[in-house]
C-alpha cells in the first residue's frame, strides 16, 4: 500500500499522531512524526536498532 493511501487511511480510523520509518531514518535516526489534523510534519531524532529490519 502506497504511504499516502496508509495516511489517509490512519486519519480515517482517528490515529491523532503518525510516525514515518523510512531509508533515511536509518541513516540519520530521525524519524517523522505527523499530527493528524493539521498534517504538521516534524523530523525527532529516534533511538534505531538496524538488526530489527
Amino acid at each position: 500500500m502506497p504511504q499516502t493511501l496508509q495516511i489517509i487511511t490512519y486519519i480515517e480510523i482517528g490515529i491523532p499522531y503518525i510516525v514515518t520509518v523510512d531509508f533515511d531514518s536509518l541513516i540519520y535516526k530521525k524519524v517523522t512524526l505527523r499530527e493528524r489534523h493539521s498534517m504538521a510534519q516534524i523530523r525527532i531524532v529516534a533511538t534505531i536498532n538496524q538488526t530489527s529490519f
